[in-house]
């Protein structure tokens, strides 16, 4: 009788009081880390293969196909310029070395051991740039629709080539798009950066009639911070100083219709080794949501072929 009982009574013990000594409490599948002040929110979804994707827990879970999160456990977190109550930041000392010492901060309260770190847009920079400074904490790099040049004048030269290919009808419904905009009397800062994304369309969708409000239901802009990034941190960015020494396995991925970030940046880095270039012919500036079957296949095949898990 009295073994029974402390068997009932060792099954009904909070789950906290059965860890061994020194184990970690689980991650719950959604919930924030702050980091130097900042509330970064994230949220855990899917199976399998840890990946940290950084930049909007809001924004980036719904880029992704449910069925890549069958072979992937994917931890989206915010950065703060989509954070919901930033601290302030000194954006006079605030760069990429600090940037890239908040994603490690995130990494390390995430319990994540060298996951694969993607990124998406600038975010995709970013994370090749914390691969840089933290090449021991990761495997492996995803960047998506992420330039490897900005914010110079080679990098203005490629998006007027690359908008000068554009079709005709494709042009005009830009140009309507930006009347429209400017007639809308809206001058607010707020919101600035969403009013203009939507409608660009033509420049970030294969579709150019895309309506991309969905994916920024519900999100936290810092215009302030964003304005900062692409400003000042990214002026006259080059990524490589030697693209003969990348520090991890890479995969980029780029769209044909990518009008903001031209896919031609890209060309001619053939000869650098662990550095994976794939085009998809039918996406914009978001080949992981216009062809997520090409894309799932293509980021499972490269992981199949750069690492065992």
């Amino acid at each position: 009788m009295r073994n029974s009982y402390l068997i009932l009574l060792m099954l009904l013990m909070p789950a906290c009081l059965n860890k061994a000594p020194g184990e970690k409490e689980a991650i719950p599948e959604s919930g924030s880390i702050v980091v130097n002040g900042n509330k970064l929110n994230y949220v855990v979804e899917g199976e399998g293969i840890p990946c940290l994707v950084i930049g909007s827990s809001v924004y980036y879970p719904r880029t992704f196909s449910d069925s890549l999160k069958l072979s992937l456990k994917m931890y989206f977190i915010d950065l703060p310029w989509f954070s919901e109550k930033p601290a302030s930041i000194k954006l006079d000392e605030y760069g990429i070395n600090n940037i890239a010492d908040e994603i490690e901060e995130a990494r390390k309260g995430l319990q994540l051991a060298k996951p694969i770190i993607i990124g998406h847009s600038i975010h995709g920079t970013i994370a090749y740039e914390y691969a840089k400074r933290y090449p021991e904490k990761i495997s492996g790099i995803v960047m998506i629709g992420s330039p490897n040049i900005y914010g110079n004048d080679e990098y203005i030269r490629a998006t007027e080539e690359i908008w000068s290919t554009a079709s005709d009808e494709r042009k005009e419904k830009q140009n309507r798009n930006w009347i429209m905009l400017a007639e809308s009397g809206t001058s607010n800062k707020e919101g600035e950066t969403i009013r203009e994304y939507l409608a660009m369309a033509p420049v970030y969708w294969y579709n150019p009639d895309y309506d991309a409000s969905w994916l920024w239901a519900d999100m936290t802009v810092n215009e302030e911070i964003i304005d900062h990034i692409y400003e000042t941190v990214f002026n006259d960015y080059r990524m490589f100083n030697s693209i003969n020494n990348i520090p991890a396995p890479t995969l980029v991925v780029t769209g044909k219709y990518d009008y903001a970030v031209p896919y031609t940046l890209w060309q001619g880095f053939d000869s650098v080794t662990g550095l994976t270039v794939r085009l998809f012919n039918e996406s914009g500036h978001t080949p992981q949501l216009e062809q997520s079957n090409e894309f799932n296949s293509t980021l499972l095949d490269w992981i199949g072929e750069n690492f065992e898990y």
